[in-house]
């Protein structure tokens, strides 16, 4: 039992490492159906094969009317798994909400679609995943994948205004997810009225309003925020990225501003449009009506509930209507419900065709991307009410945009968060995984580690045990065998001697003599030798196969005759 003492401790370790490494692949591989099919997880990166570009190119002339940009991706053969794109565009020349489409036949399919209105113009998210579930996408040359409709009304200038963190292409199968978009560069454009002069008054008016802005930067400029204790750059500060500015902030041009208004110096919220008309009134576009409003037909309506005539809040009821018929296909606007219409043959919201959730462009959609989780001094987190009185306390213009102050209309469909912050770590085995993480471990090939390493172990012991038992087993039957032989010829030797033992010694008689015969003499007299003693025992008798056969069968031998 000592002898085998090792090998038990060795399988019961073999064993032990073989479930080790099972139970770590089913924890740590995570099944594809779990996978989530959000594809940002890092920023876009310099030098990446990924390339996005316009047409028409930055620089061009834009003319008044429905101008369509086209976004061109061009993977260099790089396997990915889609193309997030996020986005502002910053002018004051658009008559109405612009709208993006991504186009069937460039092998991707929208997945996520959102406008939101901002003080400067609109902020646009878009995700396009592959049309097949579980293919990927790429290209060889630029392929137009998406085009953005804008309708412009005036002349001015339209910037579109790339996020570099927010935008990115990830390659397929890779674990960390690795980006590989490249930094793109943002699209400027002209838009020429036929009327230079009312072109150069448009511009001196845009430029006054920007001294003016300028002005009052003198007391931020030189200020950080200070959010839960955490130092965070305030509005207009130089940055490198997101990160480094405020919530509700994005890095623009290498300096922190308002997301909803990246164009202002101060960070304010949307600025008085002069205009403002109400429910209703003519509106020739939605510059020119109250920031709740859209204008719909040449009316200003409220954009979450633009069918309503009087302007109403939309109820639980039409809210409900909304969100069973937002997506459905169509062929005409009847098969829509309220406030949708049919467009490319879904129902959509008629004041923001573009979003995916029917919500409306005064609804927080995009711009809840930037806002960042804050902490208090001692540590704790804010509620969402403090985080909106701080939101509220930095817009100090006397018209702040419904997309920046808190309101109490819910929205018709929940809109998801582009980027949900990373999971906390709710179990033990999160919090090793995370601890070897930062170690440097390949903590995914453990399992595979632990599972070889039983294997072999197994292996090991297994091997003697069965090419050995064989060898003993051969060896012990013969050793069997020859024990059994010896012992049947003592037991025989022994009888046969008990035998001798008991027979009287035998006198060597001559035969009697027939008359009329002279005995012949012997040719060679046998030597007499004196009787041997009476205890003397006789010659034990040859071994023979018929003394055995005879012993076997019960038969006792007969004795000797004289």
């Amino acid at each position: 039992m000592i002898k085998k003492l090792p090998s038990l401790i060795a399988t019961i370790i073999s064993l032990l490492l073989i479930l080790l490494g099972t139970v770590g692949l089913i924890a740590l591989q995570k099944p594809l159906r779990e996978e989530s099919q959000d594809i940002r997880k890092d920023a876009s990166v310099t030098g990446g094969q990924v390339i996005v570009s316009g047409s028409p190119s930055s620089g061009s002339t834009l003319e008044i009317g429905t101008a369509t940009i086209d976004l061109k991706t061009n993977t260099q053969g790089v396997q990915t798994d889609g193309v997030q794109l996020v986005f502002n565009i910053i002018t004051n020349t658009l008559g109405g909400t612009p709208s993006i489409s991504v186009l069937s036949g460039s092998g991707l399919q929208s997945a996520y679609q959102q406008v939101e209105q901002t003080g400067d113009g609109y902020l646009i998210s878009v995700i396009a995943l592959p049309a097949q579930i579980n293919q990927t996408f790429s290209s060889t040359s630029a392929t137009t994948i998406a085009q953005i409709s804008l309708p412009i009304a005036q002349a001015g200038n339209v910037e579109i205004s790339f996020d570099r963190e927010k935008s990115k292409s990830i390659i397929h199968d890779t674990n960390p997810p690795q980006d590989a978009l490249n930094h793109v560069d943002a699209l400027n454009f002209t838009v020429v009225s036929s009327d230079d002069n009312n072109d150069d008054d448009d511009n001196d008016s845009d430029d006054d309003n920007n001294d003016g802005d300028n002005d009052d930067t003198s007391d931020d400029g030189d200020n950080d925020a200070n959010t839960g204790g955490v130092t965070v750059k305030g509005c207009n500060l130089s940055c490198d990225s997101n990160a480094e500015c405020e919530t509700n902030h994005r890095c623009y041009n290498n300096q922190c501003r308002l997301v909803t208004n990246v164009s202002s110096t101060t960070c304010q919220s949307q600025p008085d449009q002069g205009l403002n008309f109400g429910c209703n009134q003519y509106c020739a576009d939605s510059r020119e009506c109250d920031s709740e409003f859209s204008c719909l037909e040449n009316k200003c309506r409220r954009s979450d509930n633009p069918d309503d005539q009087y302007c109403r809040v939309p109820s639980s009821t039409v809210q409900a209507d909304i969100t069973a018929s937002c997506g459905t296909t169509c062929g005409i606007n009847a098969d829509c419900a309220a406030n949708l219409r049919c467009y490319y043959g879904l129902c959509r919201l008629a004041t923001n065709p573009s979003s995916t959730s029917c919500s409306a462009t005064t609804t927080k959609t995009v711009s809840t991307l930037y806002t960042k989780e804050v902490t208090n001094n001692k540590g704790g987190d804010l509620d969402d009410e403090e985080i909106n009185q701080e939101t509220d306390q930095e817009a100090t213009d006397s018209t702040p945009a419904a997309i920046i102050k808190p309101t109490t209309k819910p929205s018709p469909t929940p809109s998801p968060s582009l980027i949900p912050a990373l999971p906390e770590e709710k179990t033990a085995l999160d919090a090793v995984i995370n601890s070897l993480n930062q170690t440097g471990l390949p903590v995914n090939l453990l399992p595979v580690i632990a599972l070889a390493a039983g294997g072999l172990l197994l292996l090991i012991v297994l091997i003697p045990k069965i090419f050995g038992n064989k060898k003993t087993q051969v060896y012990k039957s013969q050793s069997t065998t020859t024990t059994k032989n010896d012992q049947y010829e003592q037991e025989l030797q022994a009888k046969l001697s008990q035998l001798k033992e008991q027979t009287p010694p035998i006198t060597p008689q001559r035969p009697p003599q027939k008359p009329g015969m002279s005995p012949v003499p012997p040719t060679q007299p046998p030597v007499i030798n004196e009787p041997p003693p009476i205890n003397s025992q006789p010659a034990s008798m040859p071994q023979s196969p018929m003394i055995d056969r005879v012993k076997n069968k019960g038969i006792v031998p007969p004795r000797a005759r004289n």
